[in-house]
Parts: structure tokens; C-alpha cells; sequence
């Protein structure tokens, strides 16, 4: 249609861990920019049933615009050190993966956490990282917007949503 998005691609991977022994009813999830195990970027979430946990590094590896990775070794090397912090940091899970999950990375000029969307000819197309976390807020502006009753100013990319230091709230 002629438009042009400001979206970085990169490409991440994440790791399903089995957890060693009976599954505990709850687990926690886990952010972790200590370094005291050797990344300053880890992150896991249980997976349903609580018998894996998906485990990965904040880091993301440059992609090309057709999609293919510039380095392809380099996401291999994120999946082998993020086994590596699994072995030395969460002793309760089997540090080798079962399912490596490789996830597209798709970042706003003005944020990591950026949300926007643009609209042309009656067409709205969203961008940002994470948009399945905003799935709820946004589904029902969209389909506000579909119906005619325009989109929020907040979601136009003007508005810049998740820029660190703006008008937006972090609450």
C-alpha cells in the first residue's frame, strides 16, 4: 500500500526447560539483571502445567529486511547461553531445552516497548514488540476504530506509547 513502518526487526530464541521432579502447583516468573550468573538480561515464565519453564537473554540478533538473520550463528549462541545461565542459575530445571522457540523482534524507533498504529485508506496496521501482552486494550480499540468511532490518540504513532520519559505512564 506504499506505507512504510519505522519497525527494527531482530530475531530472539527461547528455550522450554523441563522442570526435574514433580511439577510445584505455582511457579514464579523470573526477570534477572544481576549478572551474577553470567547474563544481565534472563528472563523465564512457566509454561501451562508447570512442567517447563521458557528461558531467555534480552538480547536480540540483527535481521535483514527479507527476514534472514545477518549471523545466524549468533542465535545459536543465544540458545547455548541461555542453557548455559539455565545450568547455573536454576539448579531445578534440566538445562537442555527441549523447544527452542525463535520469535521475531519488532522494535519503534522511540521504544523496545513501542505500540503504534497507522492508518491508510481506512487500513490500520499496528506495530511494536510484545503486542501480545496489549492484545485486550488494543483488539477492542481496533474494533472500536473498524466500526467507525476513530482510534484513540494515544495509539497514533505521534503519540509515541511506551517511550520512557513522555507523556505516557509506566503504571
Amino acid at each position: 500500500m506504499g506505507l512504510s513502518l519505522p519497525v527494527r526487526l531482530g530475531a530472539h530464541v527461547r528455550g522450554a526447560f523441563e522442570v526435574r521432579g514433580d511439577p510445584p502447583p505455582r511457579l514464579a516468573c523470573l526477570q534477572d539483571s544481576s549478572g551474577q550468573f553470567g547474563e544481565v538480561g534472563a528472563y523465564a515464565a512457566p509454561v501451562a502445567g508447570n512442567r517447563r519453564y521458557a528461558v531467555g537473554l534480552s538480547q536480540a540478533v540483527e535481521v535483514r529486511e527479507d527476514g534472514s538473520l545477518v549471523d545466524p550463528g549468533a542465535l545459536a549462541s543465544l540458545a547455548e547461553r541461555a542453557s548455559a545461565y539455565v545450568k547455573e542459575a536454576l539448579p531445578g530445571l534440566d538445562p537442555d531445552p527441549l523447544e527452542p522457540r525463535h520469535c521475531w523482534v519488532t522494535e519503534l524507533p522511540w521504544s523496545s516497548d513501542g505500540v503504534a498504529v497507522w492508518e491508510l485508506d481506512g487500513i490500520f496496521f499496528v506495530a511494536g514488540h510484545n503486542l501480545f501482552k496489549q492484545a485486550p486494550g488494543l483488539g477492542r480499540a481496533l474494533a472500536r476504530a473498524a466500526l467507525g468511532e476513530g482510534l484513540p490518540s494515544e495509539l497514533r504513532p505521534q503519540a509515541k506509547l511506551g517511550q520512557r520519559g513522555g507523556a505516557q505512564s509506566d503504571a
